[in-house]
């Protein structure tokens, strides 16, 4: 076994250090995520300048459609890496007259969102840099979300 330990140290070093390195890199961009990092309602618009292309969701806690887009969009994210900001209001009810937050008003605002289609939640618009790109509306499933996402530039 020395002899043959001996002979071959080099060789089982070199796979040894290969498999790390494969396991590492598979581990590394898994968690990674691309350059995404969590943005919040105080950093968003800065960051809707800053970056290039950003996708921002318009939301709310009592709509169905939004909670099952959700997932798909924190599935999608992490496949493709793009950066996004998910803005969900808790305004109220389906049933009854919606009265916007003032974080809502001021998303909506920022972009000028009811002459670019808003009239429904959720309401997912592209920013490049600072200016609007495009937007999309409704229930999204996985393909439609990529879809429209690889239309907006979002996903290539």
């Amino acid at each position: 076994m020395k002899k043959f330990l001996s002979k071959y140290m080099v060789l089982i070093t070199v796979i040894v250090a290969l498999i790390l390195f494969v396991i590492l890199t598979l581990l590394f961009d898994k968690n990674s995520g691309g350059d995404y990092e969590q943005v919040t309602f105080d950093n968003w618009h800065e960051a809707t300048k800053e970056k290039g292309l950003f996708v921002t969701v318009v939301a709310a806690d009592w709509c169905p459609n939004c909670q099952e887009t959700k997932p798909v969009m924190e599935e999608v994210q992490k496949e493709y890496g793009f950066d996004y900001y998910w803005h969900e209001s808790s305004s109220g009810t389906s049933s009854q007259a919606q009265t916007l937050s003032d974080e809502e008003q001021y998303i909506i605002n920022a972009y000028n969102l009811e002459e670019n289609g808003f009239s429904g939640y959720p309401y997912i618009f592209v920013t490049n840099k600072g200016e609007f790109v495009g937007s999309f509306e409704g229930r999204q499933s996985r393909d439609s979300l990529i879809e429209n996402l690889t239309k907006l530039g979002v996903i290539e």
